[in-house]
């Protein structure tokens, strides 16, 4: 839903706005429905680099014109967007990617809603989304494939541009796939491995580029025999190579374009790489008895724990560590201490979350960690000392198999899932406060 009740431009140059300069022409959206500026009486722009902040009351329209000029000095900033009621309070709030502060004209849109909720984006998935690979790309987020009640059903790729609010269609997969594992590389490329075809488990692996018009390029990979799995995880092992997890688990190498056995014992989703700051990544997963192992070049280190797991979710932290939530201890029992596993000391240690439901999906957004239930519950916690922060709020209720995935703009993406026996088309954002 397009509203038009804001004009916000940001001319870049001089006050004249001449050949030199350039203008960001910035529109605004809510979700289907949502009217987060109906009792807004001020808005408020603002550029974080350089620092620049201009405001507006409603007009005699019953709109609002803003306009912010700043030198072009060719670096990149953000733009937040507050609306404020009568009496000061904010009750809309929005934000953008990093944006080129350069003479060039362009134009990027705004996602409007109140501070801290979940709305729905003002476009929905053309596919159920179920089982769907996704991966974050530097301006939105790569969704592919999926399928529901165990069958197979879209064979799309599309990206969610975090600049636009919209989807653009990619080039479609030979053939439909559900839960195949997907990992973002370098530039605007992602991969996908394996997947489930409606009748077997794949091997098949693809490298998809964002960066060939008009809808991307898809090319097949070499894989080796033998590698076929679904619903496994894909993460960054450094040197543009990937671990994929499974029995044997399989490693993916972006420079040769094949998939191969990786010189490790099997291992089990989910799977956590962890970045250093000198760019050194060390891949936690889950071995078959339960415990995290330590991925080495030739071995998993495991490590001991009081309650090995499996089933459980898993992110990483804001401090190179990575977290471990709920999952089954044998059979059936539930595993209700956390675990915080630091691969840097080989250490892992459980603790109670202040939790109070079994989380079906854990997320890292900024620097702070969620966790969403199948019934649409939230938990929000500081990614370094897992206290409670912020508004905890209320989702979509989206059952398994679903997903979310950090953008560029500061919200949290959420899409996927099934409720009552139908899949949920609707991808919903979650918007924080400016600042947080």
């Amino acid at each position: 839903m397009r509203v038009a009740s804001a004009l916000l431009l940001v001319c870049l140059g001089c006050a004249a706005c001449d050949e030199s300069s350039g203008t960001i022409v910035v529109d605004v959206v809510t979700a289907p429905g949502d009217q987060p500026l109906a009792n807004a009486a001020r808005v408020r722009l603002t550029l974080s680099d350089p620092p620049t902040a201009v405001e507006a009351d409603r007009n005699a329209d019953g709109g609002f014109a803003l306009t912010l000029e700043v030198d072009a000095n060719g670096e990149a900033g953000f733009l937040d967007f507050e609306a404020f009621d009568t009496a000061g309070d904010v009750v809309a709030v929005g934000g953008t990617p990093f944006l080129p502060i350069a003479a060039v004209d362009a134009s990027v849109t705004i996602f409007v809603a109140p501070p801290d909720s979940f709305r729905a984006s003002p476009v929905a998935l053309p596919f159920s989304g179920f089982g769907s690979a996704v991966a974050p790309l530097p301006f939105g987020a790569l969704i592919a494939g999926g399928g529901f009640d165990g069958d197979a059903e879209p064979d799309d790729i599309v990206v969610y541009n975090a600049f636009s609010h919209e989807l653009q269609v990619g080039i479609d997969l030979p053939r439909p796939l559900v839960g195949m594992a997907g990992a973002a590389g370098a530039n605007g490329v992602v991969y996908l491995f394996g997947g489930f075809d409606g009748a077997d488990n794949v091997g098949t692996a693809f490298r998809f580029d964002t960066n060939v018009a008009p809808a991307g390029e898809l090319l097949e990979l070499e894989v080796e025999p033998g590698l076929e799995r679904s619903f496994e995880d894909m993460v960054p092992l450094g040197g543009n190579r990937f671990l994929i997890t499974g029995d044997p688990t399989a490693v993916l190498d972006a420079g040769t374009l094949r998939v191969s056995e990786a010189n490790v014992p099997p291992s089990l989703a989910p799977a956590v790489s962890v970045t250093a700051d000198n760019g050194a990544a060390t891949v936690v997963v889950t071995l078959p008895d339960g415990r995290p192992g330590i991925v080495g070049t030739s071995d998993i280190a495991p490590l001991d724990v009081a309650t090995p797991r499996t089933g459980h979710v898993a992110v990483e932290l804001a401090d190179e560590r990575v977290l471990w939530v709920g999952g089954r201890s044998g059979e059936t029992a539930y595993v209700r201490e956390a675990l915080v596993i630091d691969p840097v000391a080989g250490t892992a240690s459980e603790f109670d979350l202040d939790i109070d439901f079994v989380p079906a999906v854990l997320a890292a957004r900024a620097d702070e960690v969620f966790a969403l239930g199948t019934a649409g519950e939230v938990a929000r916690f500081d990614a370094t000392t897992l206290a409670r922060v912020g508004a905890q709020g209320e989702a979509r209720p989206r059952g398994s198999f679903f997903r979310a995935v950090a953008l560029p703009n500061g919200q949290l993406a959420v899409l996927g899932g099934q409720v009552e026996g139908e899949p949920v088309g609707e991808i919903d954002l979650f918007t924080p406060a400016v600042g947080d």
